[in-house]
Order: C-alpha cells, then structure tokens, then sequence
C-alpha cells in the first residue's frame, strides 16, 4: 500500500495488495480497495471513495486497474473494471463489471449497471434505471480539488487515518 502524503486514507478502510494511491484523494472508513496476488491499483488524484464502496482487480495476474484522476465512487458501489478515465461519477450501488472500461466524464446513476466487457463506455455517458439506459450528456462533472479539500480537512479533525505501508508514491 502506498499513498501520497496529501491523501487522507481513514482508518478502517480495507486496503490490500498492490495499491497506489495519488494525490488530494480521499478513501472513507469501510471502504475496500483489494488487488488480488499479482494485480495491482493505481487510483489518480482527486478521487473519492466513500463508505462500503469495493473496488477491486482480480486478475488475470499481472493486470493493473487504473483510475483516473477526480472520479467519485458512492457509498456501496462495486468496481471491477479493467481501466476508468477521469471526472467520472458512480452513483451508489452501481456496478461496473469486470473487464470493463470507463472513459471520461460519465455518469452511472444509482443502481446503474455497465457489464459489457471489451467495449469501451463512451465518454460523456449517462446510464440510469438500472436497466442500462443511456444517453449522453453535453454537462462535465465539476473537478474534485476543492471537494477533496474540504472534505480532507474535515475528516483529519475527526478520525484516524491509515499510515502507508511503503514510503509515499511519487505522484
């Protein structure tokens, strides 16, 4: 596990394996973030994972799962994905399959779905309902910096936070 020295990492969250975590990103408490033997985790900045969320790589070994920069996760959403651009929201307890890629600036809406595997998502896609709806948005999510920020500054005064393991990745 490694993390840069800016990001806040609270205590009880689950982290194992290979994992990198960049810069200004924010990892609740009870949230899992599991690469299995071999696999690796690369999160970019400014990204948020909330509460009960699950992100996870389970191979083939070798593989490394990475996400972009200023991606937010909500509470219980599950990620299995191959790759995830960046600015993208999941809504919770969406599911994004395994084998999967996430572009830029979508947005799977609360028990949004995505399974199809070797098929990138379009950037700008919306998908909603549950049933794998979708349409394309002209609206860009907001940077997460100043989300990150506040929510760093807040979470520091009331919680413990994670040590890393290793020395902090260069980000």
């Amino acid at each position: 596990m490694r993390f840069a020295p800016d990001a806040v990492v609270i205590q009880g969250a689950i982290i194992e394996g290979d994992v990198t975590i960049g810069s200004g990103t924010v990892v609740h408490q009870f949230a899992t973030i599991r690469a299995a033997k071999g696999c690796s985790i690369v999160i970019g900045k400014f990204n948020i994972v909330e509460e009960f969320v699950v992100i996870e790589n389970n191979g083939p070994e070798g593989s490394t799962l990475e996400i972009g920069n200023d991606n937010t996760f909500q509470a219980r959403c599950h990620i299995s994905a191959r790759q995830i651009g960046n600015n993208n929201i999941f809504g919770s307890f969406s599911v994004i399959a395994e084998g999967t890629t996430v572009t830029d600036m979508c947005h799977i809406c609360p028990y949004g779905q995505y399974r199809i595997q070797f098929e990138p998502m379009a950037p700008r896609t919306v998908i909603y309902n549950g049933r794998m709806d979708r349409r394309t948005t002209s609206e860009a999510p907001l940077p997460n910096q100043t989300l990150c920020a506040a929510l760093s500054s807040q979470l520091k005064s009331f919680n413990k936070l994670l040590k890393p393991v290793d020395p902090p990745a260069a980000t």
